[in-house]
């Protein structure tokens, strides 16, 4: 009995054996598994004691990444090789691992053995080896694509800074007309907000005066790729028209075609294009003006004189009313000659040092009367300015030619304003009504001599206007509008005149 039951031990005693040696080579089989796939991963891959972060194993890939060999690594601690870019990471790593017991995905820095910092992807999580705890790591080197990240963020970041630096309107639409991206200049130019603009496709119809021209340019950058210098006019936020010059080129933007845009506003530019053509008008008119009065006022001094003869004739005492009405408007012909050659460019002037202020001051009490006659309020805004080099007399003519027109656009009551500053830019003159403003149809012909829009106007009050403002060297402007139309008359700050 005791032998079988010796022999049924040894039965036993084998079958244990042979699973313990199948267990010692599976594991030893899962061993070399896990050793090929520590050793030849293309993961960098280390197992550190966790209480000293000295290195128990490391693969090639790992010490290979940090600049060391494997044994140089084994059996040092992280803080003898100083792999930790930022010691202060390797803190909150084990605050991670002490509470959720791993590190999934986190980004730190590492250094390696050069000193130059790199930037890893890591996973670490807490294993048990004979007891004792330890940190398998695995992380990849991603300094080449932060490095790229970084590129690509600074690239975007000039190109925003040189995008919004740019003082010119900049737009890039989709062919279907939204609007992808705007710079600040296009924001400010139209005082509209980012949010309010990008992604819509209405913001052209709100601004654009020929809408309906937008498919057209659109289509043409699509075509052709450059679109240059197409002149269009557009509405600012207070209603006026102003004109742009616009340039389109076809770009790739996120993946899709679009359009980028740039437009030059060259308003002033056509202003000053009028303003010279005006200029050069009033040159020639004046040069006329002074070749002809001579041979003209000769014959009506002579009509004039025959008619008061006429006049005092007891022949014609029936036609007495007639011959007066004829004498004034000889004197009406010889104003009208007077006024014309004021617009010569020769006229011999007193050119004096004086305040603006001053020369309206005294100027007020027969504006005041004018006014008066049609029940109109004249608000006065006189500040303190610098003495300009004018002659007092063709100012007196300038303003009062303004303040006439100003009277004659409200009509009956009613505010005029008339104000006197200086800023920068010089010493300003303005005279503002409160009328219907000028229509559009006209604007281009605002001061051009004999131009009127008066039943019983000669056109040249503006005329002189302007051939006044040229010979004191100052530029005179208007802005109009539905509530009232400003004119004013800019003089040269006191150190650029010239006597």
């Amino acid at each position: 009995m005791s032998e079988i039951k010796s022999q049924a031990e040894i039965a036993e005693l084998e079958h244990e054996i042979m699973v313990l040696r199948a267990a010692n080579k599976e594991l030893r089989s899962l061993q070399e598994i896990f050793s090929k796939a520590f050793n030849e991963n293309q993961t960098c891959m280390a197992i550190s004691r966790q209480d000293s972060g000295v290195f128990v194993d490391v693969n090639e890939n790992y010490a290979r990444t940090l600049g060391f060999s494997k044994e140089e690594m084994i059996g040092k601690s992280v803080v003898e090789l100083g792999i930790w870019g930022e010691m202060e990471d390797r803190q909150v790593m084990h605050q991670e691992l002490s509470e959720k017991g791993f590190v999934k995905d986190a980004f730190y820095k590492f250094k390696r053995r050069t000193g130059e910092l790199g930037h890893g992807l890591a996973t670490i999580n807490i294993v048990d080896i004979h007891g004792e705890k330890h940190l398998l790591t695995s992380f990849i080197d991603i300094t080449e694509r932060k490095t790229a990240q970084q590129a690509l963020a600074d690239s975007q970041k000039l190109f925003e800074q040189i995008f919004n630096s740019i003082p010119l309107a900049i737009i890039i639409n989709s062919f279907d007309g939204r609007v992808l991206e705007v710079n600040d200049a296009f924001l400010s130019r139209n005082k509209i907000k980012r949010h309010e603009v990008i992604g819509t496709n209405n913001v052209h119809t709100r601004i654009w005066k020929e809408s309906g021209r937008l498919p057209e340019y659109l289509g043409d950058i699509r075509r052709y790729g450059l679109v240059k210098n197409v002149e269009a006019e557009y509405y600012t936020p207070a209603g006026k028209v102003r004109t742009v010059l616009l340039s389109g080129i076809l770009i790739n933007w996120q993946g899709e075609d679009c359009a980028l845009t740039i437009s030059n506003d060259i308003t002033e530019l056509r202003q000053y294009e009028t303003e010279l053509s005006r200029l050069d008008n009033l040159s020639l008119m004046g040069q006329m003006a002074a070749s002809i009065a001579h041979e003209v006022r000769n014959p009506l001094t002579s009509i004039r004189v025959f008619l008061q003869l006429f006049e005092s004739h007891y022949n014609y005492r029936a036609d007495k009313e007639t011959i007066a009405l004829m004498i004034e408007e000889v004197d009406r012909i010889n104003d009208i000659i007077s006024t014309f050659l004021s617009l010569a460019q020769k006229k011999a002037l007193t050119f004096r040092l004086q305040s603006l202020k001053k020369t309206v001051s005294d100027l007020m009490p027969l504006i005041m009367t004018d006014a008066l006659k049609s029940d109109i309020y004249i608000e006065k805004e006189l500040n303190d300015v610098s003495p300009s080099l004018i002659d007092e007399n063709e100012i007196r003519q300038l303003l009062i030619n303004l303040v006439r027109n100003g009277i004659e656009a409200i009509g009956e009551g009613g505010t005029l304003k008339i104000r006197v500053n200086e800023d920068s830019g010089g010493v300003h003159l303005v005279v503002l009504d409160q009328g219907n403003g000028i229509p559009d149809d006209v604007l281009d012909k605002m001061g051009t001599p004999f131009f009127t829009t008066k039943p019983n106007g000669t056109g040249l009050g503006l005329a002189v206007c302007y051939s006044i403002a040229a010979r004191h060297g100052a530029r005179m402007s208007f802005d109009t509008g539905p509530h009232g139309t400003s004119f004013q008359v800019t003089f040269p700050v006191p150190h650029q005149n010239i006597a």
